[in-house]
């Protein structure tokens, strides 16, 4: 596997949290609208039928409402977990490489997507050394290991 094969799995991480938020932006808008659904009391005046009898299909759809708006919301709750599964994989191969300097770098960039200079600031590195480092630890990188 070349290096810039190796950089675009690394990349997918910062695909996989815009994903993860967006995703969990969803099911907390879903959550909020399952629980007003549920405090919605069906209304049981008379409505021309006897003895309203019409409320029921209205409660009804109702429950069948929140219903699918829980699936909906573990839906999510699946692909959240699927995608949090992939980063956590990103990163154990990460941890995979045996210096510790380059481990840090490719965690810098990869898993908390800071720029190369504010890496090379926290790591007291030039710039250029800290891209040095950053292509060695490609180098070393097996994306050939299975994690479980």
């Amino acid at each position: 596997m070349t290096a810039k094969d190796k950089k675009l799995y690394l990349q997918q991480a910062y695909k996989l949290n815009k994903h993860i938020d967006s995703l969990i932006r969803e099911r907390e808008s879903i959550q909020l609208l399952r629980e007003r659904c549920m405090k919605v009391t069906p209304n049981y005046e008379n409505d021309g039928t006897q003895n309203g009898a019409n409320s029921n299909g209205t409660e009804n759809n109702l429950v069948n409402y929140i219903s699918k708006l829980q699936e909906y919301e573990s839906e999510m709750t699946t692909n959240i977990d699927k995608y949090v599964d992939i980063k956590r994989r990103i990163k154990q191969i990460i941890m995979l490489v045996p210096n510790y300097a380059e481990q840090q770098i490719l965690i810098k960039r990869y898993i908390n997507f800071e720029q190369w200079e504010q890496i090379s600031y926290e790591m007291n590195y030039t710039y250029r050394h800290t891209l040095r480092l950053h292509n060695e630890a490609i180098e070393k990188m097996s994306l050939d290991v299975t994690i479980l």
